[in-house]
């Protein structure tokens, strides 16, 4: 039986796996404000606790702008470039459906206009 080599995800983290990463830290954030709303505590403590908490928000400053920075980039460099006859060919049916949706919503305006004429009477 051969072994067939790891598949590659090309640094693709699955939705499922940033909810819990992204639920797991709000977890934390919310037990550290908790364990630093303690009131009558030692002063140093305070203050360490208050310096945590601005190097914890730092950090997340720092990710933040790293992925806006890294969202910019990949907008700015595209993988594909596609022609607008490329989209027109892949994507005719769409113009088509929207075309007889628009006529729909025509036709069902005009309806309920001759409608509002002819019930009050």
């Amino acid at each position: 039986m051969s072994q067939q080599p790891p598949k590659r995800t090309y640094g693709a983290v699955p939705a499922s796996k940033r909810r819990a990463a992204r639920k797991a830290r709000e977890a934390q954030a919310a037990a550290s404000r908790r364990s630093f709303s303690v009131t009558g505590a030692d002063p140093l403590e305070r203050e360490r606790a208050a310096a945590q908490r601005s190097a914890e928000q730092q950090r997340a400053r720092q990710r933040s702008e790293q992925e806006q920075d890294m969202t910019a980039y990949l907008l700015a460099h595209p993988t594909k470039i596609v022609s607008e006859d490329e989209l027109r060919r892949d994507y005719a049916y769409v113009i088509s459906d929207l075309r007889s949706m628009g006529l729909l919503a025509g036709a069902l305006v005009v309806l309920l206009v001759v409608l509002a004429q002819v019930l009050p009477r």
